[in-house]
């Protein structure tokens, strides 16, 4: 037909007489001229007949028993009834049992087939004396747009004589089913299996059975109706799904490699890469990157590729995904998302510059998130049930009814939600049974979000305290205010001069105003260029300590403070500033003098570039046993004074001026907190106390949220410094290797 300039022909296929099954035939072509040389040509045809439920029968539908032997597959083609949700199909082994019942499922299937189906063979016997079977159950639905394997259920089954197992399958009302049975190709021997199948429905009313309930609605009403059989319902729904969309925080377009990335046409290829920052509450969290818009294709897609990468904030390596993304391991803190998308469109890739991906996290066993369930908006809004059963009852076939779902409590929420995340889950309609029968009910259930509002406002944790009279004039009040914002003004520049400047006009007219001597101490002190300007950080320091009456702080805080006395709370509020400004100005000046008694020198890692050097005989007294029991002993501060004072004695003067600083401190705060870890490492440093050092570093690096306000990098820096004091050549070799992994210079390549 080909060489006859292509011509064809129509053949018309009427298989409205036919039974429903499996048809095949061919259409013959002969040359009538010589009908012995047998067919030219011909023509499969395969004619798939589906059994049409017009209503869903009263009992199970018989589709028969069929004997298998390895490799046969015997196939039925449904038509779910309109209203099915899903469908109960039972496989019974017809087989003759001949002594006591077979064992349960999960022991013939370990038996039969260990952790592979393969392993089944003659040899492998129940306690009834049958053979075990495997046999394969497969169905499926074609629906528009959707991959076969969304609608796919696969299921290997081991069968002993007499066994019942069956199974809930989700299908699509009016979509032809297919139903494969077949044992398995290398299952030996022979079986005879009945299939049954029961079509079920109980589902939401509507366009949609996806249900969405908006944070501040309060509730929503859920139609529920039963098209197939009677069915009792008792809805329980909960979310365990939580989703944050990101936008992007960076976006660029670039020509990639003009050598190796353009097509066949000469058309070049562009690669759009975005950058996402996103935070994780705990440490080990796993997360899911989802780019919904790009996801779930691969071949059919329209883009030349798509994939991501995720790291840290040190811009260590955790995980890579592509259009079917996988789990993450992230740590605490705030972490680093890289979506790269090619294309040769420069505008395509312009347009997705700001594509929305979501962060998806499995809420835990037992943390899900539970959406309570009413009989009427009256029992929602008012949260109280009238019957013991709230929206539970029994349905009859062809009969609907409704209740409503509220919104679960905030505090129920997750560690960390934010106004407009959502929170996926399902709601599963079905009563369930007793654990001695069967469970029916539809897989998966139906999908609810929700849409995470606003949180609500704090209740006062306590009754409010009375405040004072403010006895200020209006004049004073001005000028007070005026002076904050020129201090405030004063704390945000950045260039030397000008800040010097100012804070000498402004020292002139506020000689005695703490928080003006604090700001310029805080620009002193700032951690880049501190190293060249010690002697004025010290300085800055007294300023500040001057300014507070150490004697008074000590008498007020002696004693309690009645918390219904406006004017002894006034006053409590004001010794609270002044001792915070009494405490930041000790912890910086006692900082400034371990760095000048090390002549301001650091070496790599930020430890004090030398320490003290002491007598053979002051060595052998164990500096390390004196810090050890003033950090780690029972009670931290009760001999500190001895153990700073034996410190000073061996430092000399500038170690005489430590030790008074830091014993001022601790009269005023404990520094075992995480925002003294510079103090303390410096100070352990400076007097070769490195087992101290090292203990702090590695607690440090252990706690990924920790408030040290020291990144990564340099806590592994100041470790390498230890290693290097110690002599420890082999921890340093692999300190530096594993700094390659975790503190990379930059992020790794697409």
């Amino acid at each position: 037909m080909l060489m006859n300039n292509g011509r064809g022909f129509n053949i018309t296929v009427d298989g409205s007489r036919l039974p429903h099954g499996l048809h095949f035939c061919k259409v013959l072509g002969h040359d009538v001229a010589h009908p012995e040389l047998g067919p030219f040509f011909e023509v499969p045809i395969t004619v798939v007949k589906p059994l049409e439920l017009a209503k869903p029968p009263p009992t199970p539908l018989d589709l028969g028993v069929y004997a298998l032997s390895s490799g046969q597959v015997e196939r039925n083609f449904l038509v779910p009834p309109a209203g099915a949700t899903w469908m109960d199909v039972t496989l019974s082994d017809r087989r003759a049992v001949h002594a006591v019942a077979p064992p349960s499922a999960p022991d013939q299937i370990a038996s039969a087939m260990g952790k592979d189906p393969g392993l089944a063979t003659n040899s492998r016997t129940t306690g009834n004396g049958g053979q075990v079977i495997i046999v394969a159950l497969q169905t499926v639905q074609l629906l528009p747009q959707t991959p076969f394997r969304d609608t796919e259920f696969e299921k290997y089954v081991a069968l002993a004589p007499g066994q019942k197992e069956t199974f809930s399958i989700l299908v699509e009302a009016g979509v032809t089913v297919e139903i494969a049975l077949a044992q398995y190709a290398i299952s030996e021997g022979s079986t005879t299996v009945g299939i049954t199948v029961e079509f079920r429905g109980l589902s939401p009313r509507g366009n949609s059975q996806d249900i969405v309930l908006h944070g501040g609605h309060g509730c929503i009403h859920v139609p529920v109706e039963a098209q197939v059989h009677d069915e009792e319902i008792a809805p329980i729904c909960k979310l365990d799904r939580w989703q944050t969309k990101l936008t992007p925080n960076s976006s660029s377009i670039k020509a990639l490699d003009p050598d190796r990335d353009v097509l066949a046409d000469g058309k070049q290829i562009y690669q759009l890469l975005l950058e996402y920052k996103f935070t994780t509450e705990t440490g080990g969290e796993e997360v899911i990157p989802r780019a919904l818009l790009l996801n779930g294709v691969l071949y059919e897609s329209p883009m030349e590729s798509q994939f991501f990468m995720a790291f840290d904030a040190n811009k260590k390596y955790l995980g890579c995904g592509d259009a079917w993304p996988g789990k993450v391991k992230c740590p605490k803190g705030e972490n680093v998302l890289r979506y790269s998308v090619r294309h040769d469109d420069l505008s395509l890739l312009q347009s997705l510059k700001g594509l929305v991906v979501v962060i998806e996290r499995a809420l835990k066993e037992g943390k899900e998130v539970s959406v309570p369930d009413f009989a009427t908006r009256e029992e929602a809004m008012t949260r109280k049930k009238r019957g013991g059963n709230g929206a539970s009852r029994m349905l009859r076939q062809g009969c609907a009814t409704s209740f409503f779902l509220a919104e679960p409590a905030f505090d129920k929420m997750p560690k960390g939600v934010k106004a407009g995340d959502l929170l996926t889950g399902s709601l599963v309609l079905e009563k369930a049974k007793g654990k001695e029968q069967p469970q029916s009910r539809r897989p998966r259930g139906f999908r609810v979000s929700y849409v995470v509002p606003p949180p609500p406002p704090e209740a006062p944790k306590g009754p409010s305290k009375p405040t004072a009279q403010d006895k200020r004039t209006e004049e004073t009040k001005l000028e007070e205010k005026v002076r904050d914002v020129k201090v405030q003004h004063l704390g945000g520049l950045t260039d030397s001069t000008a800040f010097e400047s100012l804070f000498k006009k402004l020292l002139d007219d506020y000689p005695a105003h703490i928080p003006l001597h604090q700001a310029r101490l805080r620009f002193l002190d700032e951690e880049n260029s501190r190293n060249e300007r010690l002697p004025d950080v010290v300085s800055a320091a007294n300023s500040v300590i001057d300014l507070v009456d150490r004697q008074a702080l000590a008498s007020h805080f002696g004693v309690k403070v009645d918390e219904n006395d406006p004017e002894a709370m006034k006053v409590r509020g004001e010794m609270e500033e002044k001792k915070a400004a009494l405490v930041d100005a000790l912890a910086r000046k006692a900082r400034a003098l371990i760095d000048r008694r090390g002549g301001g020198e650091k070496k790599e890692g930020g430890g004090v570039g030398q320490h003290v050097e002491v007598s053979p005989d002051a060595e052998k007294q164990g500096s390390d046993e004196a810090g050890e029991k003033e950090r780690d002993g029972e009670d931290r501060n009760g001999d500190l004074q001895g153990v700073l004072g034996h410190e000073a004695r061996k430092s000399g003067v500038h170690g005489a001026d430590v030790a008074a600083v830091v014993a001022e401190l601790m009269k005023w705060d404990s520094l075992d907190q995480d925002k003294y870890a510079r103090l303390l490492l410096d100070r352990d440093a400076g007097y070769g106390r490195w087992g101290l050092v090292l203990k702090l570093l590695n607690k440090l690096l252990g706690d990924a949220g920790n408030s040290s306000g020291i990144d990564k990098k340099e806590l592994y820096e100041r470790r390498l410094n230890v290693f290097e004091h110690l002599g420890w050549t082999h921890l340093i070799e692999n300190e530096r290797k594993w700094r390659v992994i975790d503190c990379p210079t930059s992020y790794s390549l697409f």
